[in-house]
Formats: C-alpha cells, sequence, structure tokens
C-alpha cells in the first residue's frame, strides 16, 4: 500500500509498531532522569548550604579585620601622641642642660673668683 490509500488507523498502527520498542524503554530513561535530577537538587542544596557557611565565614573575618584595623588605628593615634610628648620632653631636657651648663660655668667662674 502507498501512502496515500492508508487510512489513518493503519497509518496510526504502522507508526505505533515502529516506535512501540522506544516506549518500552521510556521508563528506565525517565528513572535515570529523575534520580539524575535529585543528585543536581541535592548536590545545588549542598553548595547553598557552603555557601551561606562561606558567607558567614567572610562576615566573621570582616568585622575581625576591621576591629583590629581600628586598634591600629588607635594604636597609631596613641604612639603619635606619645612621640610628641617625648619631643616635649626633649626640648625641655635640653632647656635644663642648657640652664644647667650657663650654671656650671657661673659656679666654675665664681670658684675661680674665690680661688683667687
Amino acid at each position: 500500500m502507498s501512502e496515500a490509500s492508508k487510512n489513518p488507523l493503519e497509518e496510526f498502527t504502522e507508526l505505533y509498531g515502529q516506535i512501540k520498542d522506544k516506549f518500552a524503554e521510556l521508563p528506565a530513561v525517565l528513572s535515570k532522569l529523575s534520580a539524575f535530577s535529585n543528585g543536581i537538587f541535592k548536590e545545588n542544596n549542598e553548595l547553598k548550604l557552603k555557601l551561606k557557611e562561606i558567607e558567614k565565614k567572610f562576615t566573621e573575618l570582616k568585622a575581625e579585620y576591621e576591629a583590629k584595623e581600628a586598634n591600629i588605628d588607635v594604636a597609631v593615634k596613641n604612639a603619635e601622641k606619645y612621640k610628641n610628648q617625648l619631643e616635649e620632653v626633649e626640648k625641655q631636657l635640653a632647656g635644663l642642660r642648657t640652664m644647667y651648663e650657663e650654671l656650671a660655668q657661673e659656679t666654675a667662674v665664681d670658684i675661680e673668683i674665690k680661688d683667687l
């Protein structure tokens, strides 16, 4: 029979005969597909959990970094303050040294005058 002379039932029967073996394989393929998609779903959930853990750790490390950075800033300011105080003390000591030297010279002159 030619294609034009087949009725719709004969066309369906012929087509069904060609693909019925493929339909038998369909449940196994669907099972594999389901298992595969379940695996992907499980892996996706695991990755989401890991991402949340990493984000939490990142937030903790960022907070720790910011706290340490703030401590460093305070330490630098304190060091600058103490440096300025030290410079001031050194200036005062230099002034005292000068006064001491002048006094020592005057005392030496007084002693020389007394010796004369």
